[in-house]
């Protein structure tokens, strides 16, 4: 994994930040939307402290922002049933950047885009469904998602598909640890028995 992608990683956890730049503009990924993000820590305000704000703080400031600015581009993309778009305005919505918090809305977007085989949306399904945000606690459920992420993230083109892949494979097996052997068969079984509607509708 090169630095680039170490900082994506490391700073966004799930690369929301880099990521919404290019589902929006098409492009792939450069050293210079890492650049303008790090730049934009100049301009990050820092209410009520005399401290610098830290390097992750910064880059989560200015993923904020670029979210706020790209609202209506997410939103015409979710309208035209792009699973980027549902992506990122369920991740809008999960975190409350720009819109109201609603983790039922933003569950119900990140499942829009699961169908469509999007990686990112299966890890953060994973998550609501490990952590009970928006679902009830369910490690079945998360441990599948973790599985699916992996999986569609090593079919996909994308730059920071072996990033999501990564991701996914570290979170199952960090949930597996306190999973018993019969419910890590059974989030195994779903995971199998699981397709996108997009490949049930070719079918």
């Amino acid at each position: 994994m090169n630095y680039v992608k170490r900082m994506i990683v490391r700073f966004f956890g799930r690369g929301w930040g880099i990521e919404v730049i290019q589902a929006i503009d098409g492009r792939g990924l450069r050293i210079a939307v890492l650049a303008v993000l790090l730049g934009s820590l100049l301009s990050v305000p820092i209410a009520a402290a005399q401290q610098r704000p830290t390097l992750e703080e910064g880059l989560e400031a200015a993923a904020i922002r670029k979210y706020k600015t790209e609202l209506r581009n997410i939103q015409e993309l979710a309208r035209r049933g792009d699973p980027n778009g549902f992506f990122h305005l369920g991740l809008m919505h999960y975190k409350g950047w720009g819109v109201p918090q609603d983790y039922a809305e933003a569950m119900r977007l990140f499942n829009l885009a699961a169908e469509k085989g999007h990686p990112q949306a299966l890890i953060w399904l994973g998550d609501a469904y490990a952590e009970g945000k928006g679902v009830p606690t369910d490690y079945v459920e998360a441990h599948k998602y973790y599985d699916l992420a992996a999986s569609q993230a090593r079919q996909g083109e994308l730059e920071l598909s072996g990033v999501y892949r990564d991701l996914a494979d570290k979170k199952k097996r960090d949930l597996a640890s306190r999973m018993t052997t019969a419910e890590i068969a059974e989030a195994q079984k779903r995971a199998r028995e699981w397709k996108p509607k997009a490949l049930l509708q070719r079918e």
